[in-house]
């Protein structure tokens, strides 16, 4: 008879699994902790781009929403103290059972907004027309009240460089606290110090600055110091509209 050619049985000793080792554990703790390390500022980087990408958009449809109310009224851009009601209806929004100190859309407000909505419609102002300062005559689109009217749009020399819209929702021209109530026009800051900031003393959206829409329906993230150059015109910056 042949001898069997069956390999013996292993040890059952052989099959036994071990834990991690101490080293293993410290290994892996401190490879997630890296990880996270490196994902907290990446989440929140993304969060802030997601945030300025919806901001433009929201601009991006009241501009066009405000060039619709011009192109159907001879040109003249709505007034400036109601223009979110004025051009709501160019938006598919309806009016009806609407507050005036309540936001008439989500698309009105900023997402970096934080403040509660009671008395703050809008994160979003129109571009004012000066008119307490002789050198800054031409600068702003829109009226403040009844008693004057906002400017055409070919009144506009180089609407690809004219501010129609802005963010503005926090507080005085060089504070940093939040507004009680968004008003619905601004002047327009002539100043790098005077460009609002949030309460941390950044820009609404970081390093990019602030989103503006042009006259031309697009929309910019720019920083103070591109919006109060001087290549429009001589003053004003992106803030004239015409040089009279």
């Amino acid at each position: 008879m042949f001898p069997s050619l069956t390999a013996p049985p292993e040890s059952p000793s052989r099959h036994i699994r071990h834990g991690f080792t101490l080293v293993e554990l410290l290994t892996a703790i401190a490879i997630i902790s890296i990880l996270c390390a490196l994902s907290i500022p990446l989440a929140s980087k993304l969060r802030e781009s997601t945030r300025a990408s919806q901001c433009a958009s929201n601009l991006r449809q009241l501009a066009q929403g405000t060039l619709l109310f011009a192109s159907e009224n001879g040109g003249t851009f709505p007034p400036g103290y109601i223009w979110d009601r004025e051009i709501a209806p160019y938006l598919s929004i309806s009016l009806a059972s609407q507050p005036s100190e309540t936001p008439l859309s989500l698309i009105f407000i900023c997402p970096v907004d934080s403040r509660g909505r009671a008395s703050r419609p809008r994160s979003y102002v129109a571009s004012a027309q000066n008119v307490s300062n002789a050198t800054l005559a031409g600068c702003g689109i829109f009226s403040r009240n009844a008693s004057t009217s906002s400017l055409r749009l070919s009144q506009l020399v180089v609407p690809a460089r004219t501010i129609l819209l802005a963010e503005y929702f926090t507080g005085g021209w060089s504070a940093s606290t939040q507004f009680a109530s968004a008003y619905a026009t601004v002047d327009g800051w002539m100043g790098l110090a005077a460009a609002p900031k949030l309460e941390n003393g950044k820009y609404y959206h970081g390093s990019s600055g602030q989103n503006y829409a042009f006259a031309d329906g697009h929309v910019e993230c720019l920083t103070p110091d591109k919006v109060v150059d001087s290549g429009n015109f001589t003053t004003g910056g992106r803030w004239r509209a015409y040089q009279p």
